[in-house]
């Protein structure tokens, strides 16, 4: 699976956050794993996502899951709110709460109950959950009520519109998202001609842009021509777009598609600059 730049900072975070709570407590404890930390539904045909949880602790352990929606993401205005619970932009957990045995693992799976009409992102939080006070069984097997565990997994799931059309439009230095998926913004070339190469001054931005969203893209001087590299996710290889500066009208590069750069895993994260 492909991800693109914005996961890493997220998974990079949560990482650290972990790291650095087992630090300052030594009762805090990675009683369990999560497995995969980002995943996309609607690619390659895949109506759900799921997600592996690995106990790591010598006693039963109960976890709750909640979905998030994260509204204008990889933006100084990112926050999140509860997941719909109908119409298509709605998605379904189960389970939504479970025992997770001693040394088990469980599946959580994240269903989608319609297709988008623009790619969204959410975070599934699990979470820990005080057992059953009534659970006579689990008094017997010594499984204690308390929360075992302090940390918090929160894994990034998208949802992918039905039919995903990357677009995107250039003025005044401003990149406009007009598709339905998000754009992987890697760099631009800033040429004066559209063809010669050599002519070219590169900027790196490295930038998740949503649909509807604007990036500023600085650097890029008054030369007549950006060249615009970008991945999409479920699309082989690097994209490209050549644009003129004066203009919003775009050109395929003829190479766009002879830049896949294989053996490379692009980790998507909330970097803004």
């Amino acid at each position: 699976m492909q991800i693109i730049f914005e996961d890493k900072y997220h998974i990079a975070a949560a990482l650290i956050t972990a790291i650095g709570m087992l630090l300052v407590s030594p009762i805090v404890r990675a009683n369990m794993q999560v497995y995969p930390m980002a995943a996309s539904i609607g690619v390659d045909k895949k109506q759900t996502a799921e997600l592996r949880i690995y106990s790591k602790s010598d006693t039963t352990q109960y976890v709750k899951v909640i979905a998030k929606r994260v509204i204008d993401p990889a933006t100084d205005h990112e926050r999140e709110e509860v997941g719909m619970n109908s119409g298509n932009d709605a998605i379904v957990i189960s389970p939504a709460k479970f025992a997770l045995p001693a040394g088990g693992t469980r599946l959580v799976r994240v269903i989608p109950l319609g297709a988008p009409q623009k790619e969204l992102l959410y975070r599934v939080y699990l979470q820990p959950a005080a057992a059953p006070s009534d659970d006579e069984s689990a008094a017997k097997d010594d499984v204690s009520g308390k929360v075992n565990f302090s940390l918090v997994w929160a894994p990034l799931i998208r949802v992918l519109p039905k039919t995903p059309v990357p677009d995107f439009d250039v003025a005044n230095g401003i990149l406009t998202n007009t598709g339905n998926v998000r754009i992987g913004l890697i760099d631009a070339d800033v040429c004066q001609s559209d063809r010669k190469e050599a002519s070219c001054q590169q900027v790196r931005f490295e930038r998740s842009v949503y649909p509807d969203q604007q990036f500023r893209m600085d650097g890029l001087n008054s030369a007549p021509y950006v060249r615009i590299r970008y991945r999409v996710e479920g699309v082989a290889g690097v994209q490209q777009k050549v644009v003129r500066t004066h203009s919003v009208d775009t050109m395929n590069a003829p190479s766009a598609n002879n830049e896949t750069q294989t053996g490379h895993t692009n980790v998507s994260t909330n970097q803004k600059d």
